[in-house]
């Protein structure tokens, strides 16, 4: 039998990154210059492997990550929402504050103790994102 080997890669950098900006499966970002260049980098340092076949979610910055593998191969792509990132609900598309970031520590450490069903306010649980996923 023949080895299966799956690459996962975030999204490479957009701007809301970069301001610290909650994004989420509710906001379609663009990358920026940067992630252009890293999108490149990933490319040249991996378009040696010989991939079958391409997942993405729905998300602009996903896709825009791999673009150079879509564009210089046959290689067939599926773009899954349902591997959009998790809702962060009413946080999605502000400036991280001090007082949301305390909220997100506090959801993180009740799925690490078992408390799949927290989460920010109008956000998707850790549950329904396994669902979902």
């Amino acid at each position: 039998m023949k080895d299966i080997w799956f690459y996962f890669v975030r999204h490479a950098e957009t701007d809301y990154n970069k301001l610290k900006i909650v994004q989420g499966s509710g906001v379609n970002t663009d990358i920026n210059g940067h992630g252009r260049k890293q999108s490149s980098a990933l490319y040249h340092a991996y378009r040696h492997v010989d991939f079958k076949e391409i997942h993405v979610s729905a998300l602009n910055r996903t896709i825009q990550t791999v673009e150079l593998f879509i564009e210089n191969s046959s290689l067939p792509y599926v773009i899954h929402p349902e591997l959009n990132e998790i809702s962060w609900g009413v946080s999605e598309g502000k400036k991280s504050t001090r007082e949301s970031l305390k909220e997100f520590r506090a959801i993180l450490q009740g799925w690490h103790s078992g408390n799949l069903d927290c989460a920010m306010e109008g956000g998707e649980t850790a549950f329904a994102l396994s669902l979902r996923l």
